[in-house]
């Protein structure tokens, strides 16, 4: 697992197959390649009014979007469907190009909706398809679109049209929910746009049923903005009707069903068979190999509730199926696979893969209750502690402070004198302008430091007092901060539950304190990890974070310790570089090594590093907003006093033959020579690491650490920030 002690993103990027074109070998499996305009035109429909030599041109914005408004199917099997083509601002668009700028691109599909035995919605079965042939000869029968139809302009109102399939189809139910779905791009100004719709309607008449197991929101909490096969195809509801069980890659035999193939990507490095030395690959447009197995997912892959929203947001619990248990479970076979394949193992109890498996997995009461077995209680509010910082009191230079606070676990007041929590840490630093550095003391857990009632301990309020070796440095000045860490582990578990962090700003010198500037917000953190649980689980705040990963802590403690001649390159970790750097992961110029934990000993020098360069981030890395807060990335920054980060080389100056390890022990592991960043390129480099983008911010940066990013990269500047990241 890529992580420091932290759950780091994953990449589902099956979804930028670049821009449709001529179909080839082991194309895309929802695009027969016929993107382009090379339908028939069809009719161009009113041309204008009376004396007039046709519509004149008119001035339109960027962005593109498709409505489809009806559909329907007529007794020969003839399939239509009526839309309106729009700009990003509700203007109608001419889809050949002429009247307004950037010609449209569009593909049609139509499918039909089976339900089940209590008529819920099932799984889809497109009408149009195409067979796909990959290089080696194989071949593939594959839900797809299709954009050889016939187009007519409908209406006085320009933008209206209607769709006419080439595919004539046999209805398979008239009572069935159907589908009509189409996807399509526009360039304008010399940038792609792309859009989707469905429409669903029933031929026979009546209301249509919608299959929604999972959302477009809980999706784009990580992705930002789906925008697969070249961006013009961006909701779950059109995904799932190709990505069917009908679908196939002939390439690898791997099938493209979404409730196999999006559980396969999202395990990646953790599937069975990954382990086991097969990797997961799917060949899609042109014969391009995506490979998912070093996919690593954000947060514990057993979170199904985390994906699984909507109105059908409980399938995982109460209707299971084989196909879709055994994407994250496939080393698992029934008792029909004879003879058992090499690497897996049969379904207990043997079973074919349409047994009944909600007998055995129930949500709750069964012999294998699907919520229990994949944790979901670890997350549970009525578990959880919350500790709430009151006030900081004694707190001036070379003091010890004097805390108040109260702890709930569940919402219930906790008297943790009666019943403590299996751990409770306090951690303080400062200055609040920048942190430059931070200690800990334990209050309750080994060696511990316990607070004292206050008030009635029945409410769960207490105090504290810092001990000596925790007071106030004596040449401390301005506003500290102090935030706390616990967790608890519920009877009968192995699950640290923690709480949030909270944060207290507290004056030392000041008037009044000045709390840290706030950068990053917990909740879009969350969005991805579900729940921060970095370090053994109980840091969960990135705020609380920043204490300890700040702009003078380096990798130097966890960084490999050999004795005899060479340099060790140690990064720093400061919070801003480190997370950027962790983010950009593959798409680093440079390598991004940390050690992991434990540390280096006597026995083990080289400890555990940890490489970081196969991470893949799930959305653009360009949008800053998916983790900042507001406009916190925005130069120039606020405010003053802050410091410089710096990467460093250490040397190991013991002699080879003072002991019989290879162990350079901590005192004599010292630094060689230092890398300093002022904070804003330190930042920005987390990102762009290339050297001559650190050339760059070093000549910009004065002797005196001034830096000038913001003359050219302020709010209004043609190189800002939000500008060049398309913000």
């Amino acid at each position: 697992m890529r992580s420091l002690g932290l759950l780091v993103l994953s990449l589902f990027s099956a979804a930028c197959e670049g821009p449709a074109g001529p179909e080839g070998p082991g194309g895309d499996p929802g695009d027969p390649g016929d993107d382009g305009l090379d339908g028939q035109v069809g009719d161009l429909g009113n041309p204008g009014e009376p004396g007039t030599p046709g519509r004149d041109s008119y001035l339109t914005g960027s962005g593109l979007v498709l409505d489809v408004t009806s559909a329907s199917i007529s007794s020969t099997g003839v399939v239509t469907a009526d839309l309106t083509i729009t700009d990003g601002a509700g203007e109608p668009l001419d889809r050949t190009g002429q009247f307004t700028e950037g010609a449209i691109s569009a593909s049609f599909l139509v499918a039909h909706l089976a339900v089940d035995g209590a008529g819920a919605p099932g799984q889809y079965t497109s009408y149009t398809t195409r067979v796909q042939t990959a290089p080696g000869g194989a071949t593939a029968t594959q839900a797809s679109g299709e954009s050889n139809g016939t187009w007519v302009e409908v209406g006085v109102a320009q933008g209206t049209y209607r769709y006419t399939f080439d595919t004539n189809v046999t209805v398979a139910d008239a009572t069935e929910t159907h589908t009509v779905g189409v996807y399509g791009s526009r360039t304008f100004a010399g940038k792609s746009y792309g859009d989707d719709d469905t429409y669903h309607f029933v031929p026979a008449g009546g209301a249509a049923v919608a299959r929604e197991v999972v959302t477009d929101a809980s999706c784009n909490t990580c992705h930002a903005e789906l925008s697969a096969h070249g961006g013009a195809r961006k909701s779950l509801a059109l995904c799932v009707t190709c990505h069917t069980g009908q679908t196939t890659d002939p390439d690898t035999g791997n099938t493209l069903d979404m409730r196999v193939m999006v559980h396969k990507i999202h395990s990646g490095e953790e599937l069975p068979s990954v382990a086991a030395g097969t990797p997961y690959q799917i060949v899609g447009f042109q014969s391009t190999v995506h490979d998912y197995s070093t996919v690593v997912f954000p947060q514990p892959i057993n979170q199904c509730d985390s994906c699984h929203q909507g109105a059908q947001a409980d399938n995982w619990t109460t209707n299971p199926s084989a196909p879709a248990c055994t994407g994250c479970h496939d080393d698992i076979v029934f008792s029909e696979t004879t003879p058992l394949p090499a690497g897996k193992t049969y379904h207990t109890g043997g079973l074919a893969s349409n047994a009944p498996c909600a007998t055995c997995h129930a949500p709750d009461t069964s012999i294998e209750p699907i919520v229990q077995t994949h944790a979901v209680g670890k997350y549970d509010p009525a578990f959880t502690p919350e500790i709430t910082i009151i006030s900081v009191t004694s707190s001036g230079p070379g003091q010890r402070p004097v805390v108040a606070f109260a702890v709930t676990v569940g919402g219930a007041p906790r008297n943790i004198l009666a019943s403590p929590l299996q751990s409770l840490r306090a951690t303080f630093a400062g200055p609040n302008t920048d942190y430059a550095t931070y200690w800990q003391s334990t209050i309750q857990g080994s060696g511990g430091t316990p607070p004292v009632a206050f008030g009635d301990p029945a409410n769960g309020v207490f105090t504290w007092t810092a001990p000596v070796a925790a007071a106030i440095p004596a040449l401390a000045t301005g506003s500290y901060t102090i935030g706390f860490e616990g967790y608890v582990t519920p009877a009968g578990t192995t699950d640290r539950i923690a709480a949030v962090n909270p944060l207290f700003a507290f004056a030392v010198t000041d008037a009044t304190p000045t709390p840290r500037r706030h950068i990053v917000a917990l909740d879009q953190c969350d969005g991805c990890h579900k729940k921060i649980e970095a370090h053994g689980g109980s840091r969960t705040n990135p705020d609380y974070c920043a204490m300890c990963h700040n702009a003078n802590n380096t990798n130097d403690e966890r960084a490999p310790h050999f004795e005899g001649p060479g340099e060790q390159y140690v990064y720093t970790v400061s919070l801003e570089n480190m997370v950027h750097r962790i983010h950009m992961g593959e798409d680093l110029t440079q390598s991004y090594v940390l050690g992991g934990n434990p540390a280096p000993k006597d026995t083990n020098p080289l400890g555990f590093p940890v490489d970081f360069g196969e991470v893949r981030f799930p959305a653009p890395r360009s949008r800053c907003s998916m983790c900042h807060d507001g406009d916190s990335y925005v130069l120039p920054l606020p405010g003053t006093g802050r410091l410089p980060r710096f990467d460093e080389i250490r040397i190991c100056e013991e002699d080879e033959t003072d002991d019989g390890d290879a162990y350079c022990a901590p005192l004599e592991f010292t630094s060689d020579q230092t890398f300093p960043m002022a904070p804003a390129s330190a930042a920005c480099l987390g990102c762009h690491d290339a050297l001559d983008t650190v050339a760059h911010t070093q000549i910009m940066t004065s002797a005196s650490g001034a830096e000038s990013c913001a003359v050219c990269h302020g709010p209004d500047d043609e190189h800002g920030v939000k500008k060049v990241h398309g913000l």
